[in-house]
């Protein structure tokens, strides 16, 4: 991998080297198309919230974190502020706010590139009794949004009252199955740093290289049989050794993985999974068009490496943790 330029990574994938150029508009509208049904299929991103929660190191900071700061926010008369980058249907925060280390009065604020999205976690969080006249909805870029000037003024649709810029900062910036959308991985985890308060924790979980590895081989072989060459037909992601090296530029982080092979009933289940999730295709490079032979090739290539006796398929998933406190932020490169 070269990492000489944090702008245009180039990521070793299961098809050879290519870059992750995500189409955004492209993925705002497949999660907008399956904001009403996500939760039905998010089973492996359940999983990565219930780690990403439980992983130590964001234990401890959120315990310190309710400890030192609940002096601090009874005498300024101000409120924990939790932000959550790629919210989807608000899973994450609702799992957050369940705690007792999170209070009730926590300042919530989502933000996805979905409005549907974002309407769903409102609802959903009106549900459970959060009151959400103290919401704060996002609609944006995470990319974008996180290296907006402070001088840029906010803007609000009026139809939904969702926020569409501004600047903030926030004791807890939380996200999962978020950042392996991001194009410019490195410079915007130092801007999503940067909005971080003093004591403020950063913590996020990410696919990692390895995911939907069956899929990708499969894919390829298709691929291998009808084209000249063989297409990327999903991401890439960033490697393990590249968050670590950028979270490494901050003294105070944490880093862990974890991997799962989930079961299916058939490969139309599995890939009904798979795009119900919004992990189909997004690369602004379009690979060739999917032609019923080409759909053949692949399910037989899948069947015969990733079934077993019963019929079921398998596919896997890999995930890394990655946790950064901000006491020393200001020693990150600008």
């Amino acid at each position: 991998m070269n990492n000489s330029s944090p702008n245009k990574l180039l990521l070793k994938g299961t098809t050879g080297t290519i870059a992750p150029d995500i189409n955004k508009e492209i993925v705002g509208q497949r999660f907008d198309r399956r904001a009403h049904e996500y939760d039905r299929y998010a089973d492996v991103q359940i999983k990565m919230i219930q780690t990403l929660l439980g992983c130590p190191p964001v234990q401890r900071h959120m315990q310190l974190h309710a400890g030192l700061n609940s002096e601090q926010h009874a005498c300024n008369h101000e409120p924990v502020k939790l932000l959550d980058i790629g919210c989807g249907t608000g899973a994450l925060t609702q799992a957050a706010i369940s705690t007792s280390v999170v209070p009730a009065s926590a300042r919530l604020s989502l933000l996805d590139l979905s409005p549907r999205m974002l309407q769903e976690a409102r609802r959903k969080l009106m549900l459970t009794g959060y009151d959400v006249e103290q919401l704060n909805l996002i609609v944006a870029d995470a990319e974008k949004w996180a290296v907006v000037d402070n001088e840029q003024s906010k803007k609000r649709d009026s139809r939904n009252g969702i926020e569409t810029s501004s600047q903030d900062s926030y004791d807890i910036i939380l996200s999962s199955a978020a950042f392996q959308w991001f194009n410019q991985p490195h410079s915007t985890l130092r801007a999503l740093c940067k909005r971080l308060r003093p004591r403020g924790m950063l913590a996020f979980a990410t696919f990692l290289p390895g995911t939907l590895h069956q899929l990708h081989d499969a894919c390829a072989y298709a691929d291998s049989q009808l084209n000249d060459e063989v297409y990327p037909r999903g991401q890439a992601y960033v490697d393990a050794a590249d968050w670590q090296s950028w979270m490494g530029e901050c003294p105070s982080s944490a880093w862990m993985e974890q991997e799962w092979t989930l079961t299916y009933a058939s490969i139309e289940d599995m890939l009904q999974h798979v795009r119900r999730i919004g992990a189909s295709n997004a690369l602004q490079q379009q690979p060739a068009p999917i032609t019923r032979t080409w759909i053949q090739y692949m399910k037989e290539y899948y069947n015969e490496h990733y079934s077993r006796e019963d019929g079921t398929v398998y596919l896997t998933y890999r995930a890394g943790f990655g946790y950064i406190s901000n006491e020393q932020i200001s020693n990150w490169s600008k």
